[in-house]
């Protein structure tokens, strides 16, 4: 993937970062001599393109906002018109141009005692769908991360369209679960004029047979950063007993290659059993109970997966019921909306 694709105004960047500092200092910092600099302010561009991560790597140094700076262009093909497996199959972008630049700086922190270099991870999704996607988001200095949601038995993921991108933006402050908001959408990108679009998506949460995906997790831990990689898991199931079960199996297998953490995902919107686990926390605090026993033994972190509430009181009822059982939430999945 070509830096100009990630940075639309280099040389803006120089001008910024030469103003926060001095062109002779900034040509000190990036190992270049004062006429390089010069080129680059009067719009040149640099040849070799380890020089436009290191341009990157002094402006966040500087405290510079890059977002003036970005194209926000997907380094994921967000086409309406693939279908999920030709997606996932597709490689990773090459940025190793930016993966191996020296990083701008550490920041420490840690979550139920697993130390990070960065409090920015990135959540279950398509980016993290297979060990080469996760190795990506490792090597571009992400912290805590999950490989994309499994589970027990393998499961196609629905036909596309998969996503379809936002035209009006709905507000979400009140919203209902009970009755999902109607969203409009498009699935041409061009009629959406944000830098960012808002996207739907029906994907269906798809996994590869246990096997496979445990194998993948094991290449994972193998990257010098993989100890930041978590693995979350579903279930199938026409009732809550059902589903109960089916989560087990799927917390087993993933036990078996010993992640970092689990994340357990209750509610997932794409689910077509039409099963709310948040419509009953006692199921869900028998889940969260018996998850626990189950890794009892590891000491793996335990977190819960939960959508946005409308009322507080909904999330301190879960919390009532399950909290004794897990390490932490994550918060918040998808939205449930229907598109028109």
């Amino acid at each position: 993937m070509d830096w100009r694709e990630l940075i639309s105004d280099f040389n803006g960047l120089v001008t910024e970062i030469v103003q926060r500092n001095s062109r002779n200092k900034v040509a000190k910092l990036l190992s270049h001599d004062p006429k390089t600099i010069n080129s680059w302010l009067q719009g040149g561009e640099p040849s070799d393109p380890g020089d436009v991560a290191e341009v990157i790597r002094q402006a966040l140094l500087s405290g510079i906002d890059l977002s003036r700076f970005q194209s926000y262009a997907p380094i994921y093909d967000l086409s309406p018109s693939l279908n999920y497996e030709q997606t996932v199959k597709n490689p990773p972008p090459d940025l190793d141009w930016l993966t191996s630049a020296r990083r701008a700086s550490e920041v420490k922190t840690q979550f139920c005692g697993i130390e990070l270099d960065c409090p920015l991870g990135v959540a279950s999704s398509p980016l993290v769908a297979d060990d080469r996607w996760a190795e990506l988001v490792l090597n571009l200095g992400f912290g805590l991360s999950t490989l994309k949601t499994k589970r027990a038995t393998h499961k196609e993921a629905w036909p596309p369209p998969f996503i379809a991108f936002v035209l009006e933006p709905p507000d979400l402050s009140r919203y209902d679960a009970t009755n999902p908001q109607q969203v409009l959408v498009s699935l041409n990108r061009n009629e959406i004029r944000d830098s960012i679009p808002s996207l739907v998506n029906s994907i269906g949460v798809p996994s590869e047979v246990p096997t496979i995906w445990q194998d993948m997790y094991e290449r994972i831990k193998r990257h010098p950063r993989g100890r930041l990689m978590g693995i979350s898991v579903l279930a199938d199931g026409s009732s809550g007993i059902d589903l109960a079960k089916d989560i087990e199996l799927a917390i087993d297998k993933a036990k078996e290659v010993n992640p970092t953490f689990i994340e357990l995902n209750l509610t997932c919107p794409n689910l077509e059993n039409g099963v709310d686990f948040c419509d009953d926390i006692s199921l869900i605090g028998r889940i969260t109970k018996r998850a626990r026993a189950t890794l009892r033994s590891t000491g793996t972190p335990l977190v819960l997966k939960l959508p946005g509430f409308s009322a507080p009181s909904a999330l301190e009822n879960i919390l009532k019921e399950a909290g004794k059982n897990i390490d932490a939430v994550a918060f918040r999945n998808t939205t449930p909306c229907s598109s028109r």
